[in-house]
């Protein structure tokens, strides 16, 4: 490559909380020297090892460092929970891809807020739009490298029974990373497309989580709580919902799993969409994969606010009162 060309190249640090900041620009027209480049690359490695990401523009990542990209069907799988989403946009990522579809004959979602008791309802029409968009989906399999495989299950416990039953279902054949998704390619809690930041990103294994939910919306439901002072009042319902689920289930399914103590502290981010190296996965037995997969057969949980703390157990240790870190 030519260096005015390798001049030309724009660094993007991306952050673990996914927006961009971080800004290195290098101008065509500098005289940069090639020694300069290379100490801009290998600052951006390391900032990628210590929890951040490097994308470079036009093409999928450059990784190193102990990072992986998302977007490497060699290493990565990539599992979807839909039920009236547009799948069209799957079709432009040729990595191993399981797409759980919840049953669409019934016309009301079946996730309800705690408190409200209000459920997600969705029109006929988007149901069958979504139907339309899995048919055709199924059809690119035809040229498509990595096949996407559909699997169908009843329509309840959202994201959770479809997460739960892959991660039961392939325990032992878990690649490098799994990436756990909805269906749809934005929404309110992540508006930039998950197509883009798939491709685009690089995963440090050695953190070995990373919330994929981003902006602003989703930013205030993410915490980290102690018992040491009250929550701010919008953070009380979820902290109690956390707490009061591990409490129920403490003894049968939850105490090996945190060593024993029961947390000082609960960390929840926002909205159940992530990554998670398969070392962090096999840091629990598939038993207690069984256990949780029962509690949501069992209408008990969603999962909605607890899987930081189930790949992050030592979150729950962590001293420190309100203090939040993105991983």
């Amino acid at each position: 490559m030519q260096l005015a060309a390798s001049l030309a190249l724009v660094l993007w640090v991306l952050q673990a909380d996914t927006g961009l900041s971080g800004r290195i620009r290098l101008s065509p027209s500098s005289q940069l020297q090639k020694g300069h480049l290379r100490r801009l690359r290998a600052r951006a490695a390391r900032r990628a090892h210590d929890g951040t990401y490097l994308r470079l523009p036009d093409g999928p990542p450059r990784c190193d460092n102990g990072t992986l990209s998302l977007a490497a069907p060699d290493a990565v799988e990539i599992v979807v929970s839909t039920w009236s989403d547009n799948l069209r946009w799957l079709e432009q990522l040729d990595v191993p891809t399981t797409v759980y579809v919840h049953n669409r004959s019934s016309t009301t979602q079946t996730h309800c807020y705690t408190r409200s008791g209000d459920c997600f309802h969705h029109p006929v029409a988007g149901l069958k739009l979504a139907a339309k968009s899995e048919e055709e989906l199924n059809q690119s399999n035809a040229h498509r490298k990595h096949k996407v495989r559909f699997v169908d299950v009843p329509n309840y416990g959202d994201e959770a029974l479809a997460y739960l039953t892959y991660i039961v279902e392939n325990y032992e054949r878990l690649p490098e990373a799994v990436v756990f998704i909805h269906g749809h390619e934005s929404a309110w809690h992540a508006p930039s497309s998950m197509k883009h930041a798939l491709k685009n990103t690089c995963f440090s294994l050695a953190i070995g989580y990373h919330n994929l939910n981003h902006g602003n919306d989703a930013r205030v439901h993410d915490f980290c709580l102690s018992e040491r002072g009250p929550p701010p009042k919008f953070q009380v319902a979820a902290k109690e919902e956390v707490e009061g689920l591990l409490r129920q289930n403490w003894v049968s399914v939850f105490k090996p799993a945190f060593n024993n103590t029961f947390p000082r502290r609960i960390c929840s981010d926002c909205c159940a969409q992530f990554v998670v190296s398969r070392a962090r996965l096999q840091h629990h037995p598939r038993s207690f994969y069984e256990q949780l997969l029962q509690l949501v057969r069992d209408h008990k949980s969603t999962l909605e606010r607890e899987w930081r703390m189930i790949f992050v157990p030592e979150d729950a240790s962590a001293r420190g009162n309100k203090v939040y870190r993105p991983l």
